[in-house]
């Protein structure tokens, strides 16, 4: 036998062991981080191609969340319409509780919450922290899939939005893919003249200005617009089961915890 042949022996071997089918519970903390106020301000680009490029997959990416999201809820609702009619017509005793729902299970599974257990106490310190604000939390439980069909979870607030997705090809993996707006900044004006401005224009009424008094002259300044500042994060990360994972952004920062879920022991009789 040669190399080759044995290690596609041996590959076949150790594969359906690795990716054997699990359930895991997954919990997710998306915070802010403060700022000293001796860091200079960041300048954002919005016509940078990097950055464009970064909205772009993150638009596409939440809006199929939400779109996989409402599904979802479609699908339960449905799920459930289709129990109660069949209980109702049944002449078995077969119950909604007790009808197999295995047809559905991936999509029952992956409900979306705010309650956390297993970081409950992260979440907590953060909470009594002046150097961080929560900005969401989330938990859901999911069955193990890949990157294709591994549920993305959508998630938005006031100042972030984005998705989370965990999935498991072979190994277990995380995909953080945020973008953080924190309050509106207004760039100080370009227009800095001590001296009593001479051939003062007429004033013109399409572009919002404000007007600075010099006696019987007067100095026109155009009102800035406002810059909104995004933050992104993209990250992909091998993952450990068991164990806090922290994703990390100068203004941000996600941690996350994925757990299997254990089936209960079979009852003795």
């Amino acid at each position: 036998m040669n190399l080759r042949t044995a290690l596609t022996v041996l590959f076949a071997t150790l594969i359906p062991l690795q990716s054997f089918a699990r359930d895991y519970s997954v919990e997710a903390i998306i915070f802010t981080n403060a700022v000293p106020v001796e860091r200079p301000a960041e300048q954002w680009d919005d016509k940078a191609p990097r950055n464009i490029k970064a909205q772009n997959k993150l638009d596409r990416l939440y809006q199929q969340a939400v779109e996989a999201t409402q599904a979802r809820e479609e699908a339960i609702e449905n799920k459930a319409a289709n129990v109660t009619a069949q209980a109702e017509i049944t002449t078995t005793t077969e119950t909604p509780e007790s009808a197999d729902l295995s047809n559905d299970e991936q999509v029952i599974k992956t409900i979306i919450s705010s309650d956390l257990l297993e970081l409950q106490a992260i979440a907590d310190t953060l909470e009594e922290s002046p150097d961080h604000d929560i900005l969401q939390t989330l938990s859901w439980n999911q069955s193990e899939a890949d990157y294709n069909t591994s549920p993305l979870i959508n998630t938005l607030t006031s100042h972030m939005k984005g998705v989370i997705r965990v999935y498991a090809p072979n190994l277990l993996f995380a995909e953080v893919n945020l973008t953080y707006v924190p309050d509106e900044i207004l760039p100080e004006s370009l227009l800095e003249n001590e001296d009593e401005p001479e051939d003062i224009p007429a004033p013109v009424f399409d572009t919002p200005y404000t007007s600075t008094d010099y006696g019987s002259d007067y100095l026109l300044e155009p009102v800035p617009e406002p810059v909104i500042v995004h933050y992104f994060m993209d990250e992909q990360r091998k993952l450990k089961l068991n164990e806090i994972h922290y994703f990390d952004h100068s203004r941000f920062g996600v941690i996350l915890s994925v757990k299997p879920i254990q089936e209960p022991a079979p009852q003795s009789s």
